[in-house]
């Protein structure tokens, strides 16, 4: 019985998708909770841990406020405009470890973006519309942030600089405001093309 290179790429994407679903799930929930136990059952008080919700929200890091979104348009505006929307600046030793473009920054990220591109582009194999509706439901980047570093407007928000931008990137594909039925896997959203997947304009 011969296994088909489609079968063992399918495969091997499904391993990596449902291993960075663990992951993700331990990073987001299952971690936080056993270390608010841990905490509690030594005597600390505060909030309890709970994901964020709601469209419109926003949390405190310490004294800078950090907000919630996950408008499509507004996100494709702040991923464009990387000269007010920044990557949060790290620890300059991070980048010994991490390196290429997750680092990257304004004209040097599209730049590679572009020459990688079309090595990874989807429509050349056959089980496109698969792989795109599992990324959909299990995004290898759960979540972007961004920080503004000028006041400026995005849509109708005014946004002064120092506020931290959650851009929940699995809440977004999840919505069924936006995907109908979110939860059902159904690779047919992805017939005629990425673009036209979904109901955002």
């Amino acid at each position: 019985m011969e296994i088909s290179v489609t079968s063992i790429v399918f495969s091997f994407v499904f391993a990596v998708i449902l291993a960075s679903a663990w992951s993700f799930l331990d990073w987001i929930w299952l971690k936080p909770k056993k270390l608010e136990m841990l905490l509690r059952q030594q005597g600390f008080s505060g909030n309890s841990y709970k994901l964020l919700h709601g469209k419109n929200s926003f949390i405190w890091l310490g004294p800078a406020p950090s907000i919630n979104i996950t408008d499509p348009k507004l996100i494709r505006e702040i991923m464009l405009r990387y000269e007010i929307f920044q990557k949060p600046k790290r620890n300059p030793l991070n980048r010994l470890v991490f390196s290429g473009m997750l680092v990257y920054e304004g004209e040097q990220w599209f730049r590679v973006r572009k020459i990688a591109n079309p090595a990874f582009h989807l429509d050349k194999l056959k089980v496109n519309k698969i792989l795109h509706e599992a990324l959909r439901l299990y995004p290898p980047g759960a979540l972007f942030t961004r920080e503004t570093i000028k006041e400026s407007k995005l849509g109708d928000i005014i946004m002064p600089p120092g506020v931290f931008i959650s851009m929940p990137i699995i809440l977004v594909h999840q919505d069924e405001e936006y995907w109908g039925n979110a939860m059902e896997f159904n690779p047919e959203r992805f017939s005629q093309g990425v673009s036209k997947a979904s109901k955002t304009d």
